[in-house]
């Protein structure tokens, strides 16, 4: 029982495989277009360094493979010094890419080089080492046997694993070993293109391959330029499904993917087995061309039906008039056409926009005192594109602008989506916008100048620039209508605050943590203030009057004495310096200033004092 659970598993699994595989793939859906190569080109130049390369000798082959497709012309030389410069030691990478650049002849160096990787038994190294070696017109130098020994070894059911320690095939190395195989000649090549075919995904309608270290669309072109190659039998829905990856990653930007976009829309658009059809509608005509974008000529083109887009109800339309589609109301339609190119008969669906001729006609703008607006009040009319014939002014008595505008065009499905009021100011260059609601070509706004609402909106006072904004999906052309001027005088201020005032410094804040603590008023304080320094004055004035003086006893004593006094008072001062205005920082670095000459002057005053009593001992020895 076990075994024959195992075997339906199995059998349902390979069924869901077959089914995976065999989705039926649509043609592709767009080609590449002349504003597709004209990006790509603009890309690749700005990739470009100074020099001319696009950093290493691999991203430099492919950006200039790619710029060669496009056209463009490069000065080799140049480029060939510039590599050769930055490349330090040749690995078999570095050769394979500057001999297809034709920046390097083979030496001995860049042969045995070529040698270790032929005998490596890694097939990414072994087909650059091949390559390289028939680029340099050396294959004569080099023994391959290694390699052809190495190439049984990695063959398993006709697929190639990339070393001999991978646990499997991969797509990447399959391609390698088909390009070595038919270099060498040997057998197994025609094997190999089916096992290839194999490793393919689908998704979607769309089919792509992949290998550990390659992205999806690098890894496609090796197993496309392969297959082809190998002369492989892809089928159509399988190209159709290869082809429409290809032209999904239309919009890849490294130099590598541009290169491989290219060979793989051009392998599209030039093989022996079959070339997807791209059917398309361009200004209401259908085209017919190769994923390339090359015009193909059909010798029957027939319009199967037209539905409106997003739904499935179908449009009756007339016959086409040989590749112009009938003609067709303003709307979004999905158009089904076919188309017979050689003997393939090809099917495809394209959306079709079928624009409306919409424009302004009429604008009518009053304003008023009130939102219903009264018999005295002037309206203002401007038929499109003029200008209104006066400007508008806004104060305190009027102050809600009326507007009705009136757009021709307008029918039953077709209208513009956006209809506004935009509002510039003159002297700041902002804009404000406000939509208008209206039906059936005619759009009315009541917009109150005085309300919050919009004062908010706008930037204060001051003169503004009307404009009538009408756009939409269907329009053939949007417009800006501009009506003239209107003075805002009402509200008379109100000005919105710039990013520039909001980053200004702003006013000291001064926080009161605590309430101070009840004084008494300042006349006590400086009575009491008197009545302290009173003694002072005592002493003062009682020396003065008594007649007592200071007396210096020598010279020497005094030179030092009277500075030493001085630095005392400073010192004092500074203290009263410190109570009043400065802090305590400023009153240290003071202090540490006038404790210089206090110390110096002190020490030579006391030795003076000291000296006279050593000398007066001595006189009463003697």
């Amino acid at each position: 029982r076990i075994m024959g659970a195992i075997r339906l598993a199995s059998g349902l699994i390979l069924v869901l495989i077959s089914t995976t595989m065999c989705v039926k793939a649509d043609s592709p859906k767009a080609s590449l277009t002349q504003s597709d190569k004209s990006r790509i080109l603009d890309q690749l130049k700005a990739s470009k360094t100074a020099d001319g390369t696009f950093g290493s000798a691999r991203e430099t082959y492919f950006g200039l493979t790619a710029l060669k497709t496009l056209g463009e012309r490069t000065k080799m030389k140049k480029i060939c010094k510039a590599l050769l410069k930055d490349v330090s030691s040749e690995s078999v990478e570095d050769i394979y890419y500057l001999s297809k650049l034709g920046c390097v002849k083979a030496s001995k160096t860049r042969l045995d080089a070529i040698q270790t990787s032929l005998d490596s038994g890694i097939m990414a190294d072994q087909y650059m080492a091949l390559i390289a070696a028939e680029t340099l017109k050396s294959l004569d130098e080099v023994s391959l046997d290694s390699l052809k020994s190495s190439m049984e070894i990695l063959l398993e059911k006709g697929a190639f694993k990339a070393t001999k320690a991978s646990s499997r095939v991969d797509a990447a190395s399959t391609a390698f070993g088909i390009s070595i195989l038919s270099k060498l000649g040997l057998s197994g090549v025609e094997a190999a293109g089916k096992a290839i075919l194999k490793l393919g995904k689908s998704v979607g309608g769309e089919t792509y391959f992949t290998a550990p270290g390659y992205n999806r669309l690098h890894t496609t072109t090796l197993v496309m330029d392969a297959a082809l190659a190998a002369k492989a039998p892809i089928s159509k829905n399988m190209m159709n499904g290869i082809c429409s990856f290809v032209i999904a990653s239309k919009y890849v930007q490294a130099p590598q993917d541009v290169a491989n976009l290219f060979l793989a829309t051009s392998l599209c658009s030039s093989n022996d087995i079959y070339v997807p059809v791209v059917l398309g509608v361009k200004d209401l005509t259908i085209t017919v061309s190769d994923v390339s974008g090359n015009e193909l000529k059909p010798s029957e083109i027939s319009l199967e039906s037209v539905t409106t887009h997003g739904s499935s109800s179908k449009v009756s339309v007339g016959a086409l008039n040989g590749a112009k589609l009938p003609e067709l109301a303003p709307g979004i339609y999905d158009v089904n056409l076919k188309a017979t190119v050689g003997d393939s008969e090809v099917s495809g669906k394209s959306t079709v926009r079928v624009p409306a001729t919409l424009s302004p006609s009429k604008v009518s703008v009053v304003v008023s005192s009130s939102k219903s607006g009264s018999s005295s009040d002037d309206e203002h009319v401007a038929k499109f594109p003029s200008n209104l014939p006066e400007e508008l002014q806004v104060d305190e008595s009027k102050y809600i602008l009326l507007i009705d505008l009136a757009v021709k065009g307008v029918s039953s499905g077709v209208a513009p989506e956006q209809v506004a009021l935009l509002l510039t100011h003159v002297d700041t260059g902002t804009s404000t916008m406000f939509p208008m609601n209206g039906s059936k070509g005619k759009y009315s706004l009541k917009l109150n100048m005085g309300s919050p609402s919009t004062t908010s909106k706008l930037s204060g006072s001051g003169m503004y620039t009307m404009y009538m904004m009408v756009g939409g999906v269907l329009l053939k052309e949007s417009f800006k209508w501009e009506l003239g001027d209107v003075d805002v005088r009402w509200p008379p201020s109100n000005p919105t605050a710039s990013l520039m005032d909001e980053l200004k410094p702003k006013k000291e804040i001064r926080h009161i943590f605590n309430n101070p603590d009840p004084r008494p008023l300042s006349l006590f304080s400086l009575v009491f203030t008197i009545l302290c320094l009173a003694p002072l004055g005592i002493l003062i004035l009682g020396i003065n009057y008594l007649g007592f003086g200071l007396k210096f006893s020598s010279v020497s004593q005094s030179k030092w004495a009277i500075p030493f006094l001085t630095s005392l008072v400073a010192v004092m001062f500074l203290n009263v310096f410190y109570f009043l205005v400065l802090n305590t920082f400023e009153a240290f670095a003071g202090l540490g200033i006038l404790a210089i000459p206090a110390i110096i002057t002190g020490h030579g005053a006391l030795n003076a004092l000291n000296l006279k009593r050593t000398g007066g001992d001595k006189e009463k020895t003697e």
